[in-house]
């Protein structure tokens, strides 16, 4: 596949606002993490949901990358949510460390 040069991959150009907007709707109270996630797995087919795919990856990961995707962006899909910042800071980054936006058993 060949792209035109612009910052970051197109899979993570169409990923990270996805990502970023399910946050969102979680620090504003308009969704659970769970309704969020079975929502898109039950109702677009989508194998895990964006929370859980964040856990995955570990918020953690998350943050390099955001950083440089909104500095060179100016779209309102890209604005920082303030909860993964905390969460990182916390030592909750995913499955890795067994809490995330989900907590896992070790």
């Amino acid at each position: 596949m060949q792209a035109p040069d612009r910052s970051g991959f197109p899979v993570n150009a169409l990923l990270v606002p996805y990502l970023l907007a399910a946050i969102r709707m979680v620090e504003s109270g308009a969704a659970r993490p769970e309704d969020i996630d079975s929502g898109l797995e039950l109702g677009c087919a989508h194998p895990m949901g964006p929370l859980r795919l964040l856990d995955l990856i570990g918020l953690n990961r998350r943050r390099p990358s955001r950083t440089r995707s909104t500095t060179s962006s100016r779209s309102p899909c890209t604005r920082s949510p303030a909860e993964p910042a905390r969460m990182v800071v916390a030592g909750h980054l995913g499955r890795k460390s067994g809490r995330g936006v989900y907590g896992y058993e070790a």
